[in-house]
Order: structure tokens, then C-alpha cells, then sequence
């Protein structure tokens, strides 16, 4: 009876309704939570929206940002004049819960038990639950990626309509999302589908893609966003390269030790006997690992609770699935019932400060932005490391970023401090003569607030000395921003 019971449709709509309940009310804890460079879509979406262009500066042509297709979403709540934080945020939300939907349903077909236990795994996961209020891309992108697969998976015959435009929009959703849709569209063509659907579809998508290469040549005049070359820019070989590739290892290690379950579902692949013949499994493991070598390429990423991994969290869920294949019986049930717990347990232990004094910073350098917009806000030049939050207020003034997301100077000949996109070019950036320079300190090991190696190379440089220091911003107990203004006397007539 319990078994009928489980395979009835409103009873799995009941308790989908109560996951995604659940869900929601957790992850609307971290709403407040958001990143600096969100900002950045914001100033670009606006100004697009304005007739500006796709541009940070008016008249400068430079993809700052790493996801053009929520660049184009932001900048059509641009155009409604949507409150844009709120309205990413949302988005995010839903393409979340619209992940959650697309896991519970494949695993309806195994039954309602497995259903919940795939979903487990994506909504008992910090990483997941933090970046789907995030507002960011990441979400779409892991969306997008997941519903390929699926489709892709279920061999259905209009599979062939349908599959370019969204390993397109993969493609353009994240830099590293073209290796990703290259991976699923030889999942695709190895499949039992008809040659003749195949051929169409390989042909849609290069159209479609080169199409899409070709405006962004024309418009931007580079092949891949200036975030590409501002974060990674290196070559292959080489001790800075060696030094990415290792702190890249150590990201996906953290992450494997911070949330255990995912080991548990990768060892499965030990089984090799048991899943050669079995596909999707396969391709599963594939975009894992893709996934794996783009972090260990890039070396990571600053942004708390591992950013990079989310995409192929959900694989991991459907991945769990296809051990129906692997294992059987009690043990099949064992396992996944381990992975839950596991899951579980992680989630409830998982470190939190972080996020406590993200959410504390950004909101407050937020608050203070807005502060500095009534004094500050004349179409001047300001030179600035951070450029989300406070070029986005502050939408009169040209902006020098002097870590070079939204600057191809800086981001092809600034010199690396460290990983990511640590670059700095203090004599281009001085030899601008930026109205205004703001800049960083934090707190140190020693618990001492300095500049980090980016300011204290601006600092240094013998053309600083033109600038006075105006005042400090508090904005959270281990940072503070320093505001510095040309000298009148210096200022080039």
C-alpha cells in the first residue's frame, strides 16, 4: 500500500512542495549575502539599458563581466526598471528551486524514495543553497548545464531542436561553459539518435556559436571576456602556472573534505566493470572531471564556499541516480541513504563565518556607497580596486580599475602579486591622474590593518604623493577603505 501510495502524483507533488518549502525558508537566510562583483552586471545592465551600450565606462567597449547571458537577463530588468539586487536574487532563486524540480522528476522514474534522495544531495549543500540567493550566474549556468543532460539522457526525438540552442546558451553563460557544451554535445553524437538530427544539430550550434564569436570580435574586439585575462591570462607551463594548478588541487580537495558525500558517489566509479557499458554514467564522471580541470586551470576562486564546484553539484544528484546501475538491492539503499546522512551532517557543521562577514561588509560598504554618491557623484575619474558596489552608486563617474576586470591594460601587462586576478599596474593606473583613488586595508595574520599588495603598490608609487588623504570608512571590523583626492595644485591644466 505504502508503495502505491509513494507512486501517486499528488502525493509526489505534496512532498516536492514541502522540499522546495523547506528549501526556500533556509536559503532565505542568506539572502542578504551578495558579492562585490554582482555590482558590476548592475553598471553594465543600466548603462545598456540607458543606450550606453554594453559598457562600465561610457565609450569604452570591455566585457567585464564572465556571463553574458545574465548580462542580457539583468539588463532586460534594467529596461523595467526592476530593483536589480532583488530581481537577480529572485531569479537565482528560481532557477534553483527549477533545478530541484528537473532532479525530483527524473527520480520519480526510480521512485519517490530515490527522487528525494537525488534532490537531497543539491538542497542539503551549503555551497548550493548560499550561491542560489547569490544572484549571480553561476546558478543559471548550473541550470542550463543540468537540463542538457537531461534531455540529452532521455534520447527523446526532438532532442535535436532543442539541443543547440542550449549548448549556446551554456556557451555564453560562463567562459568555461564552452568546454562544457563540447562535452555534451559528443555525449550527444554518440548516442543512438538518427545521423541525420545529429548532423543538423552539430551544424545549428557552430552556426549559432560562431555567430556569437563573431559579434563579440566586432563589439569587443577579443575572443573571450577581459575577466578571462584579467583572472587567469597564463600560459601552461611555468612555476606561476605550477603554483595555480596546486592551489586549484587544494580547492577541489577542500571541497571533497568539506562535503565528504561527493566522495562517497565519486568512488562508485571504482566499479569500472560494473559501468563501462552504462553511458550516461560515463559522461557524468566526464563533466565532473571537466569541471575539476577548469578549478585546477584557474587555481580556484576567492569567493567563499567554492563557487566553482556548483555547477556539477546537481550531476552529482543525477549521478546518484545512475547507481541504480551499479549497485542493487539493500545496498543500493544503503548507499544512498549514507550519502543523505552525510549530506545532512555536512550542511549542519559546515563553517559559516565567512558568509556572516561577507554579508557584513557588503552590506555596509553598500550603505556607505550610497553616502558617498550624495558628495561624490560628478562625472570625475576614480581609480578603484573593488568595482562593484561603489562604481555602481557612484554611476556619473569613469572608473580606472586597477585590478583590471573592466581594464585591458592592466588585465594583459599588470604584474601577478598572487592568484586569480591579482594584477596591478600602479604607473599606468597614476599616469591617468584619477580625481579620486580608494583604497583597502585589511587585517592581517597579526590582526594589524594594512594595505593589501595591490593598495600598498599604488601607495608606493613615487606619484602618489600628489594625493591627500580626505577620510576612512569603516566597514566591517577587519576592513576599512581609505578615500585620497588629487591635489588641485597637481592637477595638469
Amino acid at each position: 500500500m505504502m508503495q502505491k501510495l509513494f507512486k501517486n502524483n499528488k502525493i509526489s507533488v505534496i512532498i516536492f512542495l514541502i522540499i522546495t518549502a523547506g528549501y526556500l525558508v533556509y536559503s532565505l537566510t542568506f539572502f542578504k549575502w551578495f558579492v562585490d562583483d554582482l555590482f558590476i552586471y548592475f553598471r553594465y545592465a543600466e548603462n545598456f539599458a540607458s543606450g550606453k551600450g554594453i559598457v562600465f565606462n561610457e565609450g569604452e567597449r570591455i566585457e567585464g563581466f564572465s556571463g553574458f547571458l545574465w548580462f542580457l537577463i539583468l539588463s532586460f530588468y534594467a529596461f523595467l526598471k526592476l530593483p536589480l539586487l532583488e530581481a537577480s536574487k529572485i531569479t537565482t532563486l528560481f532557477f534553483s528551486v527549477s533545478i530541484l524540480y528537473l532532479l525530483f522528476k527524473t527520480g520519480l522514474k526510480y521512485g519517490i524514495l530515490y527522487a528525494v534522495m537525488a534532490v537531497s544531495i543539491s538542497f542539503l549543500n551549503l555551497p548550493f543553497l548560499l550561491w542560489s540567493t547569490s544572484g549571480m550566474d553561476i546558478i543559471l549556468h548550473t541550470f542550463i548545464l543540468l537540463f542538457s543532460l537531461l534531455i540529452i539522457s532521455e534520447e527523446n526525438n526532438r532532442v535535436f531542436l532543442i539541443l543547440p540552442l542550449l549548448l549556446l546558451l551554456l556557451s555564453i553563460s560562463r567562459p568555461e561553459g564552452i568546454a562544457v557544451s563540447l562535452v555534451l554535445l559528443i555525449y550527444y553524437l554518440t548516442g543512438s539518435d538518427e545521423k541525420n538530427n545529429k548532423f543538423f544539430s552539430l551544424i545549428l550550434y557552430v552556426i549559432l556559436f560562431v555567430l556569437f564569436i563573431a559579434f563579440r570580435l566586432l563589439y569587443f574586439g577579443e575572443w573571450l571576456p577581459n575577466t578571462f585575462y584579467a583572472k587567469l591570462g597564463n600560459g601552461l607551463v611555468g612555476e606561476y602556472e605550477i603554483g595555480i594548478y596546486k592551489q586549484g588541487i587544494k580547492y577541489v580537495i577542500n571541497f571533497l573534505l568539506n562535503n565528504p558525500q561527493f566522495i562517497l558517489v565519486l568512488l562508485s566509479f571504482l566499479f569500472i566493470e560494473k559501468i563501462k557499458n552504462k553511458r550516461t554514467f560515463i559522461f557524468c564522471i566526464i563533466l565532473i572531471f571537466v569541471q575539476f580541470s577548469f578549478i585546477i586551470y584557474s587555481g580556484g576562486d576567492w569567493m567563499t564556499q567554492f563557487r566553482f564546484v556548483v555547477p556539477v553539484i546537481p550531476v552529482f544528484s543525477f549521478l546518484l541516480l545512475n547507481l541504480k546501475d551499479v549497485f542493487e538491492g539493500k545496498l543500493l539503499m544503503t548507499v544512498n541513504v549514507l550519502i543523505v546522512v552525510i549530506s545532512l551532517f555536512s550542511l549542519i557543521t559546515a563553517d559559516r563565518k565567512e558568509i556572516s562577514r561577507e554579508t557584513l561588509l557588503w552590506n555596509n560598504v553598500k550603505d556607505v556607497a550610497q553616502e558617498m554618491k550624495k558628495e561624490m557623484n560628478t562625472k570625475s575619474l576614480m581609480a578603484i580596486g573593488s568595482t562593484g558596489v561603489i562604481p555602481y552608486y557612484l554611476n556619473n563617474m569613469k572608473i580606472i580599475d586597477f585590478v583590471g576586470l573592466n581594464d585591458k591594460y592592466v588585465a594583459r601587462n599588470g604584474k601577478r602579486f598572487g592568484f586569480w586576478f591579482e594584477r596591478s599596474a600602479p604607473d599606468y593606473v597614476l599616469s591617468k591622474n584619477p580625481d579620486w583613488i580608494i583604497l583597502w586595508k585589511v587585517m592581517d595574520n597579526s590582526a594589524i590593518l594594512n594595505y593589501d599588495n595591490i593598495c600598498a603598490d599604488i601607495v608606493n608609487n613615487d606619484k602618489f604623493a600628489s594625493y591627500n588623504y580626505i577620510k576612512t570608512l569603516d566597514v566591517s571590523p577587519e576592513a576599512k577603505m581609505e578615500i585620497f583626492k588629487k591635489n588641485e595644485s597637481s592637477i595638469p591644466r
